[in-house]
């Protein structure tokens, strides 16, 4: 997963996928204005546990172009939101090339900060960095009812009062 979102391969992959996908559905004469989005990638997170998050030193040049220290928490951080970010607006633009009227999404596992509803989970979920500088059209965010109060998930993922973009509960 790491390797699609920091790697300049990794990123035009994935908008080669998606703009060939969507190619062979207008060849295919699939009516496209039933579609209504792309779902760039389910409960999004970064893999913490695999290269470069799991390094402890050296830099790391990401698709961005951006050098990150990997013996800097903070920097870790920042790769995984700037990478989202990057990635979600790059395929997007692939996608829009294609299907101009595309709606494109990412849907989000939540966040375990500021309140710690997973005990040891250390997975990064840059949703805030998405949802305030991605240029996805909306955000699908993914709730389990019955787990936790739904506020404290709201609280999470910065959604209350949040009146920008559409937020899909999926």
């Amino acid at each position: 997963g790491n390797c699609l979102l920091l790697s300049a391969k990794g990123v035009e992959l994935y908008s080669k996928f998606f703009t060939d996908l969507i190619l062979a559905l207008q060849a295919a004469g699939a009516p496209m204005e039933q579609i209504w989005s792309y779902q760039l990638r389910n409960e999004f997170f970064v893999e913490h546990w695999n290269p470069p998050f799991n390094k402890s030193s050296g830099l790391v040049t990401a698709a961005n172009g951006v050098s990150y220290d990997m013996s800097n928490a903070a920097d870790k951080i920042r790769m995984g939101e700037d990478g989202v970010v990057f990635w979600a607006n790059a395929v997007r633009q692939a996608i829009r090339q294609v299907d101009p009227q595309a709606l494109v999404t990412a849907g989000f596992f939540t966040p375990n900060a500021p309140n710690i509803l997973r005990e040891g989970d250390e997975r990064i979920v840059p949703f805030r960095a998405a949802m305030e500088r991605s240029e996805l059209d909306f955000f699908d965010i993914h709730a389990y009812a019955g787990f936790h109060d739904f506020r404290l998930e709201a609280e999470n993922y910065g959604i209350i009062g949040y009146m920008d973009k559409p937020v899909v509960l999926g």
